[in-house]
């Protein structure tokens, strides 16, 4: 259970990530995002460790997010917006080095440990997103 909850740590940033892609559909280098974490708990089960977490991006607010990882792998990503709910299946696992591997719909997204460096990777495209600027109001 600790290292599901140390993943889900690493996972906040790849979090960000995503929230960024929602938004603004595409981004790069140039365009960090500017993210305000309002809140986060942490609910760990038997063999699955949920985050939660409620985001303002870009001034761009009711989004939120829940992230559950399951020990055997597979993990989903629920995102919410105006009463509208998605859920995206797929897996994680962690790499020798400690970065954090997830998959989701065919695209793997590598967050580096210290958070400041993400890549996507898909078939026609890499992109790197240098700095995350994190804003926790707890």
């Amino acid at each position: 259970m600790k290292k599901l909850k140390r993943v889900a740590t690493l996972f906040l940033s790849v979090m960000m990530f995503f929230s960024c892609l929602f938004f603004v559909g595409c981004a790069d280098e140039s365009t960090p995002g500017t993210y305000h974490l309002t809140h986060m708990t942490f609910e760990e089960g038997n063999e699955t460790v949920n985050v939660n977490l409620n985001i303002l991006v870009n001034m761009i607010s009711g989004y939120s997010m829940q992230l559950v990882l399951h020990e055997d792998g597979r993990a989903e990503l629920k995102q919410k917006q105006e009463n509208v709910e998605t859920i995206t299946r797929g897996s994680w696992s962690e790499r020798e080095n400690g970065d954090l591997e997830l998959l989701f719909e065919d695209q793997l997204t590598v967050a580096s440990r210290d958070g400041t460096a993400l890549i996507i990777e898909d078939e026609t495209s890499v992109m790197t997103f240098r700095k995350f600027f994190l804003d926790f109001d707890f």
